[in-house]
C-alpha cells in the first residue's frame, strides 16, 4: 500500500469521512459510534460525517466539533470521498458495531462498494481503519468480499470471538468500545434497585421474570425497569405495572437526557439483568453486578464478554434469578465478585486506551 513521503509530512491532514448513522433510538450504537467520533476528532484533521436521516437530537449527542461537514445524502458523501481520493488526501472509517453477511445482491452490493472505497484510499495513500465491529451471517458472497477488504485495511479490530469465525479467517479482537472510559472502583454506598432492561423483539418467559422480581423483591430489593432503546418503552411499562415495579422509560426525553438520566440510576444500582450488550456494559462500568439474559438464537452477549468478563447468565425462556441469591450474588458476599468485576472491566478500559492510541497514531501521521 502507498504511503505519504517525507515531503508530505507538512502537508495538510487528511480529511476523515465516517458514518454516524445507525438506529437513531439506541443509546448503545450512539455511545459506540460517539467514542469513534472522539478518537477522530482528537487526530485534529477536518472531518466528513455522513448523518443521512438522523434527527437533530441524534446528532447533538455527539458533540462533533464545529469544522466537522454534515452530510445527509449517501451520493454527495461518496462524491466527496473520492474528491479526496483524487487529492490524496482522504481518510476513512468504518462505523463500529454488527455487520450481518447477508446472502441477498444489495448486500454484496454494499460490500463491493466498501472493497472500492478501501482500495481508492489504501492507493491513495491514506488510512483505512475499523474498531468495534461484529460479524454474523453465512452470505457466501458478501463474506468472499469482505475477506478481501479486510487486509487492505490499517487496523481492523472486531469485538468479539464470533467474528473470525463468521468470516472464516484470523481476526485481531478487542473489547467493545463502550468499555472505554471511567470505571467505577468497588466500595462505597450503593442503593438497594436491579435494573431490569430487555429487549422487546425477543421472547421473554414473562411468568418465570414474576417469580424472580418477587423474590428480589422478598430479599429487599427494588426491581426497576429502565429502556435505554426507545422502543423497549412499551414491553417495559407493561412489566412494570404487571408486577407493580418503577419503570424509567424514555418517552419524549432528548438523547441527552436520557443518557444522564440512566447513568444516575446506574451508578447507584446493585445490579443489571438484561438481554442488551450495552445496558450490560453500561452497569459494568458503573460498578454494578451483571447478569446476561442469553436468547437462545443469539450469542451477542457472549461472545463479546468471552475471555474478557465474566458475568452469570440465564435464559431468556425461564429468567431464574433465585439460583444466584445462594451464591451470595444477592447478598453482602457480592463485594467479592463487584471486586473482580471491576478488575476485568479495568483491564477492557485499559485496552481500550492503548487500541486508541494506536488508532489515532495511524490517523494523524
Amino acid at each position: 500500500m502507498q504511503r505519504r513521503s517525507n515531503s508530505e509530512r507538512d502537508a495538510p491532514l487528511r480529511t476523515a469521512f465516517f458514518s454516524i448513522a445507525a438506529q437513531s433510538d439506541n443509546l448503545g450504537d450512539v455511545d459506540i459510534r460517539k467514542r469513534v467520533a472522539e478518537w477522530i476528532t482528537s487526530a485534529g484533521g477536518p472531518m466528513t460525517v455522513f448523518v443521512g436521516t438522523m434527527p437533530s437530537g441524534y446528532v447533538e449527542c455527539f458533540r462533533l466539533p464545529a469544522h466537522a461537514r454534515l452530510v445527509s445524502r449517501p451520493a454527495v458523501f461518496q462524491w466527496l470521498l473520492m474528491r479526496s481520493v483524487v487529492r490524496r488526501r482522504a481518510a476513512l472509517i468504518f462505523a463500529p458495531g454488527p455487520l450481518v453477511l447477508g446472502k441477498t445482491v444489495k448486500s454484496a452490493l454494499k460490500s463491493l462498494v466498501n472493497l472500492a472505497n478501501v482500495r481508492a484510499v489504501g492507493l491513495s495513500g491514506g488510512p483505512v481503519l475499523a474498531v468495534g465491529r461484529a460479524f454474523r451471517g453465512s452470505g457466501r458472497l458478501t463474506r468472499a468480499i469482505d475477506c478481501r477488504s479486510i487486509p487492505k485495511f490499517d487496523l481492523f479490530v472486531v469485538r468479539d470471538t464470533s467474528s473470525a469465525q463468521a468470516l472464516g479467517i484470523p481476526l485481531r479482537d478487542g473489547p467493545d468500545l463502550a468499555f472505554e472510559g471511567p470505571v467505577r472502583e468497588p466500595g462505597g454506598t450503593r442503593g438497594r434497585s436491579v435494573v431490569i432492561s430487555l429487549r422487546a423483539d425477543r421472547e421473554i418467559n414473562a411468568e418465570s421474570l414474576g417469580r424472580s422480581v418477587a423474590h428480589l423483591k422478598r430479599l429487599g430489593w427494588e426491581p426497576i425497569f429502565i429502556s435505554q432503546v426507545r422502543r423497549d418503552d412499551s414491553q417495559h411499562e407493561q412489566l412494570a405495572q404487571r408486577f407493580d415495579c418503577r419503570a424509567i422509560l424514555w418517552r419524549d426525553r432528548s438523547h441527552v437526557d436520557q443518557f444522564a438520566l440512566i447513568e444516575k440510576e446506574y451508578s447507584s444500582a446493585h445490579a443489571v439483568v438484561t438481554n442488551r450488550l450495552h445496558a450490560l456494559i453500561f452497569g459494568l462500568r458503573a460498578g454494578c453486578l451483571g447478569v446476561a439474559v442469553v436468547d437462545g438464537g443469539s450469542n451477542k452477549l457472549t461472545a463479546t464478554m468471552s475471555g474478557r468478563v465474566v458475568v452469570p447468565t440465564v435464559v431468556a425462556e425461564n429468567i431464574d434469578l433465585t439460583g444466584e441469591s445462594s451464591a451470595d450474588f444477592w447478598t453482602s458476599g457480592a463485594e467479592v465478585v463487584r471486586l473482580e468485576t471491576y478488575r476485568q472491566v479495568q483491564a477492557c478500559s485499559v485496552e481500550l486506551r492503548t487500541l486508541r492510541r494506536e488508532f489515532v497514531d495511524i490517523l494523524a501521521r
